[in-house]
């Protein structure tokens, strides 16, 4: 297979909704102070600077460019510990910012070690990064955990966070206190959280929870055009979304507020099966898409003629319109276990989707759809489909499969259609490697094979599924996605985290190391002819 593809990314996009939230007073964005850091650049286009140009416009023959190594930046603790790349967001002066959650008491940032509160469990850290060249590096954490799961700029230059924290967590003068007495090191009892960073003063201006004494997380954030803010969040509890403690209820809440900070409408997807862990959202302006898993029938509003009583835990895709009312929602089960990772928007509007499955894929009212006899009981593989805008009917589905572990983390759509996936994928023995869909597979380094590592893969697919190229980074190590983004000029941006070493090969690159259990890195590739 040869590279290809046009690779499109977003980053999540908030809007002055959040001022009133959180209090903020709109300021104007800035750069930080210079600093170093260690990297590996091969570049084959200008690098350095992220540049301030906008999105490139639609390329009408993507057969014609490949993605193309410009440079990379890697950083970790100053010990050996765990440090793991959550999320990434382009400031308006084309800076990348990296969000990052460590259990060290140091990370590597610029040359420097900057410290955390080094409490032994998941504390947090911001990182500006010009190009391959580290700025700063800012930590906040507090006496449990605190996890990063988002991030995104707000029109006035501040940025936002979202996630979940125990115990207590410092964000600069800012200090939240979880509602619960428990444990504080125990997850099951995270409140959510949401915090603003002004670049220019380099300081929180802000920071809210959500919580009840049980367990709340927050998942995912989006805008409309209009600037309404939609939040997705997991709950074991109450939601208190700004207009009063609702009813306790398990499963997900999601809600929407107007620019002021006001609730128009919330919703309760409840149920005891409903995953919190892997739940993902999307909206374009006047919709709000979900996938994620769920062993509870009958939980996303309307109905479904093909839902019965679930044989298992299953994947999910859901579709809202903006006044938060049930549009349609598909079903993917079979025996053991499938789920939904990430969910994106076609440009006609269709529903894009991908997730796991293990043994079997069955879809609601078709039959079967992928088999147990073809992936070999292995492990995961990868589903990818795309859904009708104004019924869900499914247009296709297709897998990644092979003897060993294929899993999505995070795809989007570009302008022309192409549905762009990034992810994990390993071999077993016995294998022939990874099948991206075309027939034909391939192989990871045969010391690879059965170890458990994994390798990062990028693939694009067509409107109508079709494999336009994939491409298989291969190193001797573990590497894990977390996302996919576009800087200021129209660079892709490739977020992730990796143990001792990761190659960018044989996408024309460079390999970089470290010597910690696990560290985070920041990739990108220009998508330049």
């Amino acid at each position: 297979m040869g590279s290809r593809l046009v690779w499109l990314g977003a980053a999540v996009a908030l809007t002055a909704a959040c001022n009133a939230i959180l209090g903020i007073t709109p300021g104007k964005a800035g750069a930080g102070a210079a600093g170093g850091g260690g990297t590996v650049s091969t570049s084959t286009s200008s690098g350095g600077s992220g540049g301030t140009g906008g999105v490139p416009s639609c390329l009408a023959d993507p057969a014609t460019f490949a993605p193309a190594f410009v440079d990379a930046w890697a950083s970790g603790s100053v010990e050996p510990s765990f440090a793991e790349a959550m999320g990434v967001a382009v400031a308006p002066d084309g800076h990348v910012w990296l969000a990052a959650r460590t259990t060290a008491g140091a990370l590597e940032v610029g040359g420097s070690a900057v410290p955390t509160p080094g409490d032994g469990v998941d504390d947090g850290m911001l990182v500006e990064l010009d190009g391959d060249t580290a700025l700063r590096g800012v930590a906040f954490g507090g006496d449990g955990l605190v996890d990063v799961v988002d991030l995104a700029f707000l029109p006035d230059g501040k940025l936002l966070l979202v996630g979940s924290f125990t115990g207590s967590a410092h964000f600069g003068t800012h200090t939240l206190v979880a509602t619960t007495a428990a444990d504080t090191n125990e997850w099951s009892f995270y409140d959510a959280f949401v915090a603003t960073f002004d670049p220019v003063a380099s300081a929180f201006t802000a920071a809210r929870a959500f919580g009840d004494g049980y367990f709340q997380q927050m998942l995912g954030v989006e805008v409309d055009a209009d600037g309404n803010i939609y939040l997705l969040a997991g709950t074991r509890g109450a939601l208190d979304w700004g207009d009063g403690v609702g009813a306790a209820f398990s499963g997900l809440g999601l809600a929407k507020l107007d620019a002021a900070g006001g609730v128009l409408w919330k919703r309760a997807i409840a149920g005891d099966g409903v995953e919190l862990g892997a739940i993902s959202l999307a909206a374009d302006g006047a919709r709000l898409a979900l996938t994620g898993a769920t062993s509870s029938a009958g939980v996303f509003g309307g109905s479904d003629p093909t839902e019965t009583v679930l044989d298992s835990t299953e994947a999910f895709v859901a579709l809202y319109d903006a006044s938060g009312t049930w549009q349609w929602h598909r079903l993917l089960g079979g025996v053991d276990a499938q789920s939904g990772r990430t969910v994106g928007f076609a440009p006609d509007g269709d529903v894009v989707a991908s997730g796991t499955y293990l043994t079997e894929l069955v879809e609601h009212g078709t039959g079967t759809v992928f088999s147990g006899a073809e992936t070999g009981y292995d492990g995961d593989d990868t589903w990818l489909g795309r859904f009708g805008a104004a019924d869900g009917a499914t247009a296709w589905l297709h897998r990644i499969w092979g003897l060993g572990h294929q899993a999505p983390a995070t795809l989007v759509a570009d302008c022309a259609g192409r549905i762009l996936v990034a992810g994990s994928v390993n071999d077993a023995v016995g294998g022939l490697g990874v099948d991206f869909g075309d027939g034909s597979a391939v192989l990871g380094p045969a010391a690879d094979v059965g170890s458990g590592y994994h390798d990062l893969f990028l693939a694009a697919y067509d409107g109508a599924g079709a494999l336009v190229d994939a491409e298989r980074l291969v190193d001797p190590y573990q590497e894990v996605a977390a996302r996919l983004a576009l800087d200021g000029a129209g660079r892709l941006v490739l977020a992730g985290s990796f143990w001792d070493s990761v190659s960018f090969s044989p996408v024309v690159g460079g390999t970089l190391y470290r010597t910690s259990t696990w560290d985070f890195f920041l990739a990108r590739f220009s998508l330049s002819p």
